[in-house]
C-alpha cells in the first residue's frame, strides 16, 4: 500500500492550478498594458509615459507571481500545504556557492545560445530594453534594474521555489527539484532561454531544499540577473558594438572560470567537513535542517512522474509552449 498517492496528486493538481493562475495574470496584465500604452504615449511626455509604463510593468509582474502564493494556500488548506521558508539561513561557503552556480549557470547559457540561437524569440524585447538603456536618460536605467534584478528574482523564487518546490518536497527531493525546474523554465515562454533556465532552476531549488531557505536561491538568482543587467548596459552604452561584445564575451569567460575554481574549492571543503563533522549530507556547506521531512514520503513506482503530471500542470505546460512558438512566430514576422 502507498498511502500517499493521492496526496501528491492531489497537491500536484493545486499547484497546477497556482501556476495556471500566474499564466493568466501575466497575460491579461500586460495586455492591458499594452493596450494602455497607446493612450499614454497620446496624453504624456515620453519621459512620463516611460516611467508609468516600466513603472507598472514591475508591478504587475510582480503580483502576477505574488497573488497565486495566497490562492495556493486557500485552495490546498485542506491537501497538506506546507510553509515557505522564511529564515535566514545562509551556508557557510554562500559566496562559493553563488560563484559555482553563477557560473554553471552562464556556461548552460552559452551553450543554449549555441544551440538554439535560430529560436530566439526574445530579439524584440530585448533590443527595445537596450535601446532604452542606451539613451542619455537615467531613470530608465535605474527602472529597468528594478524590472530585471529587484522583481523578479524574489517573485519567482517565491512561486517556483517557495510554493512548487516546497510542496513536492515531502515526496523527494528529485522530483521537487527537477519538476520545479521544468515549470519554471517552462514559465518563461522562450526557447532560447529553456536549457540554461531549467539549469538554474535545479540549482536555485538545491540551494532551497538543502537549507531550508529561501533566501539563499534569491540573492543567487539577483547575482546572476546583475550579470545580465551589467551585460546589456554594456551592449548598450559602449558605441563600438565590436568592443562591448568582447567585453561581454570577457566577462562571460572570467564567470565561468570562478565557477570552475569555486566548485573545486567546494568539493576540498566537503571532503574536509566530511571527515572532521558528523553531520551527514550536508551540501557544499548547506546542512539540512533535519526537523523537516527526514525521510520522503513514499510513492508508488512511477507516481513521481505520473502524479506530477496532473491535468493542471500539462495545461501550463502546453500553453507556455504555445506562448514560445507564438512569440517565435511574431518575431520572425516583424
Amino acid at each position: 500500500m502507498y498511502p500517499y498517492d493521492q496526496d501528491y496528486k492531489r497537491i500536484s493538481l493545486r499547484i497546477g492550478f497556482a501556476v495556471l493562475l500566474m499564466f493568466v495574470l501575466l497575460q491579461s496584465l500586460m495586455t492591458a498594458l499594452g493596450v494602455c500604452q497607446v493612450f499614454l504615449s497620446a496624453m504624456m511626455t515620453e519621459t512620463a509615459g516611460n516611467v508609468l509604463y516600466w513603472g507598472t510593468y514591475c508591478v504587475f509582474y510582480f503580483l502576477s507571481f505574488v497573488l497565486p502564493v495566497p490562492f495556493f494556500a486557500l485552495i490546498a488548506r485542506k491537501a497538506g500545504a506546507q510553509r515557505i521558508f522564511w529564515e535566514i539561513r545562509l551556508p557557510r561557503h554562500f559566496w562559493l556557492i553563488s560563484a559555482a552556480a553563477v557560473g554553471v549557470i552562464t556556461a548552460a547559457g552559452q551553450i543554449n545560445s549555441l544551440l538554439l540561437s535560430p529560436f530566439s524569440g526574445d530579439g524584440g524585447s530585448t533590443d527595445l530594453l537596450l535601446d532604452l538603456m542606451g539613451r542619455d536618460n537615467g531613470y530608465m536605467v535605474v527602472l529597468i534594474f528594478v524590472m530585471l534584478v529587484i522583481v523578479p528574482p524574489f517573485c519567482e523564487e517565491l512561486l517556483f521555489r517557495g510554493v512548487v518546490l516546497g510542496n513536492l518536497l515531502p515526496y523527494g527531493k528529485g522530483v521537487a527539484i527537477v519538476g520545479s525546474a521544468l515549470l519554471f523554465a517552462a514559465m518563461h515562454q522562450n526557447f532560447s532561454q529553456f536549457l540554461y533556465t531549467a539549469v538554474a532552476g535545479v540549482l536555485l531549488g538545491m540551494m532551497y531544499a538543502e537549507s531550508r531557505s529561501i533566501w539563499p536561491s534569491t540573492l543567487v538568482h539577483m547575482i546572476n540577473n546583475m550579470i545580465s543587467f551589467g551585460q546589456m548596459l554594456i551592449v548598450a552604452r559602449v558605441q563600438d558594438q565590436m568592443l562591448a561584445n568582447r567585453i561581454v564575451i570577457c566577462m562571460n569567460m572570467v564567470i565561468m572560470l570562478a565557477g570552475i575554481i569555486a566548485v573545486l574549492v567546494l568539493i576540498a571543503h566537503a571532503k574536509k567537513e566530511k571527515k572532521q563533522s558528523e553531520v551527514k549530507g550536508s551540501v557544499f556547506g548547506i546542512t539540512p535542517d533535519r526537523s523537516y521531512f527526514e525521510k520522503p514520503r513514499e510513492l508508488s513506482p512511477g507516481m513521481a512522474v505520473k502524479g506530477f503530471l496532473s491535468p493542471s500542470i500539462l495545461l501550463f505546460v502546453v500553453l507556455s509552449l504555445g506562448m514560445a512558438v507564438f512569440n517565435l512566430i511574431m518575431e520572425a514576422m516583424l
